[in-house]
């Protein structure tokens, strides 16, 4: 679940890497101008190869924190349907495996419109996390309170960003009013220690039923994760847009 926001964090900001001002870019990342889009998607894919070696460690010019393993402090989770009803609270998540990524498609708007897309792969991530959970997947009681452990395989992330011009004290900054996310996993196989007070018979029971039914499960609870994961995009992108006006994150 921890996953989710860190894959989307890394799509959104290694988008737009491609432009921040030349007094705060490091040496490795190319300025790319929007004269002409070609051109300009050109050079943002290329970025996005330069600036890889240097995810895992962070980007402080460019308000990117550690990426590898990201750290997330609290992530909490609730739904209720027929199907799925509970509540999860991940706390100290540590997501690994971001700075291994792929971008198969990149997509921005430097007209009129203003807007971010793109399609991004990871292998293998990896996340750990202390969790405090209650309620029932696919009828199934699940309650506990301890560490979770999952690895998920073939992770693609669709994302779509858009974008608008504000004005502060005369000069024009961009700002994400709509962050809309779209994930698939392959496959995930997952283990929560301590459920049910220690009971070991009954956890293994529950983990096991929760691993021959991940597929189904993804499907019922991605919704709420991508919920999370929007907010938590937009919150982040801003930040980030809010260091330097629209002209000089990109340059004519």
């Amino acid at each position: 679940m921890g996953k989710i926001g860190g894959v989307l964090f890394l799509l959104v900001s290694a988008a737009i890497l491609a432009a921040v001002g030349a007094r705060t870019l490091p040496s490795y990342i190319t300025i790319c101008k929007r004269t002409n889009k070609d051109d300009f998607l050109k050079c943002a894919l290329k970025n996005t190869v330069d600036v890889q070696p240097h995810i895992a460690n962070g980007i402080p010019e460019l308000v990117i924190p550690p990426m590898d393993p990201l750290n997330i402090p609290e992530i909490v989770l609730e739904q209720g349907t027929q199907a799925i009803n509970y509540k999860c609270v991940l706390t100290n998540v540590k997501l690994h495996g971001l700075s291994d990524y792929k971008f198969s498609a990149l997509d921005a708007g430097i007209d009129d419109k203003k807007f971010i897309t793109g399609k991004v792969r990871f292998p293998v991530l990896y996340v750990e996390s202390d969790y405090e959970i209650d309620g029932k997947f696919l009828l199934v009681p699940i309650k506990g309170k301890g560490l979770y452990k999952g690895n998920f395989t073939n992770v693609i992330a669709d994302i779509d960003i858009s974008a608008e011009l504000v004005d502060r004290k005369g000069k024009q900054y961009l700002n994400v009013h709509d962050a809309k996310v779209k994930l698939d996993v392959g496959k995930s196989v997952g283990h929560f220690d301590n459920l049910f007070n220690g009971d070991s018979t009954l956890a293994q029971a529950t983990n096991r039923f929760l691993n021959e039914n991940s597929k189904d499960l993804q499907d019922e609870t991605l919704p709420a994760v991508v919920e999370v994961v929007q907010a938590l995009v937009k919150q982040i992108l801003n930040k980030v847009f809010e260091a330097l006006p629209y002209d000089e994150l990109f340059p004519k």
